[in-house]
């Protein structure tokens, strides 16, 4: 059973003839120990699917019409409220783009870190009250655990900050982006999830700080076994950290495959537009090609294909047929007739 299984999700926005569905029937899983990468440009949907995996999308004014969630075994879609909280953290944990503005400018990061593990951590109820400040798990040659900044020394450490027992008692605006964002992800693995959602974790960073968190998720992904959710605009970055890569475009998956394949042989017209508009180091001297148009309105979406007003490849009847997302080869999925 995968970790992650989404079955043909529908979301809305508003109700009645106002309504605009951002998620439109996206299947999408998650192995236990797999990266899968959710490409696409702003607007696709790809950060409201993503917060729909724990029910973070408020309701209203998002309403879920359909489709299933489903996260360790159990439908999300049907949980309580008390359920919700225990797998927020506890399951499945988020990495946003902007750490500066996820930090609460006001409180030390060591403070805002051992927020976390008294959520989900629970204390030993047999402690003595000086040790009151321990940590319910203890681990070998340390019966009694840690206490909460010994824990989060830990968690600094693991993310590659230095000096964690200076830095701990930092203010978010005394961290760079990088540092900031090594925050967040301490942050995140303070309830050791099987889940983690980056959701675009390097756009504010620069290329070097870049290379280090995608080094940084794919190191702790290999030490910790847990399985990562990537969402990313380009797919210059995912080639040495996905297995897999879906690609969305207004609100639907029009691509699914293993990452190596995709990057070597894209079969839809988006993706391929995707991964010419990147850069290549040592190519000559060029124009960048950019994609035409931008991402239809949600409220005012093409007949037929969604894409066939920006494709190359569009035929006749591409603005009449609704496509389906169908097989074409051996776990390849493409939302396109003229793939070929």
């Amino acid at each position: 059973m995968p970790l992650l299984e989404i079955k043909n999700l529908r979301l809305e926005f508003g109700s009645g003839e106002n309504a605009v569905r951002a998620v439109d029937d996206v299947s999408l899983s998650i192995e236990a120990g797999e990266t899968v990468c959710l490409v696409g440009e702003s607007g696709s949907g790809k950060s409201v699917t993503a917060l729909s995996i724990a029910r973070l999308v408020p309701s209203p004014p998002a309403r879920y019409v359909s489709g299933e969630i489903r996260l360790d075994g159990r439908d999300v879609l049907k949980m309580s409220k008390v359920e919700l909280r225990h797998i927020r953290g506890g399951v499945v944990s988020y990495v946003f783009q902007e750490p500066g503005a996820s930090l609460n400018p006001v409180f030390r990061v060591g403070n805002q870190i051992k927020e976390t593990l008294k959520l989900h951590k629970p204390r030993t109820p047999n402690l003595s009250p000086s040790d009151r400040e321990r940590v319910a798990k203890p681990e070998e040659g340390h019966s009694r655990g840690r206490t909460y900044n010994e824990e989060v020394i830990r968690l600094l450490k693991l993310v590659g900050i230095p000096a964690p027992e200076l830095r701990l008692k930092d203010y978010p605006h005394q961290l760079s982006g990088g540092m900031q964002q090594r925050v967040m992800i301490a942050m995140a693995l303070a309830s050791q999830p099987k889940l983690l959602v980056a959701d675009e974790p390097t756009t504010a960073l620069d290329v070097t700080i870049q290379a280090q968190m995608l080094d940084l998720l794919r190191d702790l992904k290999r030490r910790l076994g847990m399985s990562i959710l990537l969402i990313t605009h380009s797919l210059g970055i995912v080639g040495d950290i996905a297995d897999r890569v879906a690609v969305m475009y207004a609100g639907q998956l029009v691509e699914l495959a293993p990452a190596k394949e995709l990057l070597r042989r894209p079969l839809h017209p988006y993706t391929q537009a995707l991964i010419n508009s990147v850069p290549g180091l040592g190519a000559e001297t060029q124009r960048l090609r950019a994609i035409p148009g931008n991402v239809p309105q949600l409220d005012a979406l093409p007949s037929g294909c969604r894409f066939h007003p920006r494709c190359p490849k569009a035929q006749a009847d591409c603005s009449q047929k609704v496509p389906g997302l169908i097989e074409v080869e051996s776990n390849r999925w493409v939302r396109c007739p003229y793939w070929k």
